[in-house]
């Protein structure tokens, strides 16, 4: 029996992180997480984000790296 795992590969200044999850909406959780993380920091790029970041995970990926153009993801499966 195969399985699908979902993964973001994240490029920033500091090299790459790697997020796997066997859903798609975890991955992309993990992924939200990282740009809370970071929002503050990007907030120094971009005044107009705002102070908080977005409550959903999408809102805040998409906020984020709208505002940070020095980072991006791919995303893609793989079947095991």
């Amino acid at each position: 029996m195969s399985e699908t795992i979902h993964i973001i590969t994240l490029v920033h200044r500091h090299g790459e992180d790697v997020f796997a999850s066997r859903t798609v909406e975890d991955v992309r959780s993990q992924l939200a997480q990282y740009c809370c993380e970071y929002w503050n920091e990007a907030r120094q790029w971009d005044s107009d984000l705002p102070e908080d970041p977005p409550n959903a995970d999408e809102e805040v990926i998409t906020a984020y790296f709208d505002s940070v153009s020095d980072e991006y993801f791919n995303e893609h499966t793989v079947t095991i």
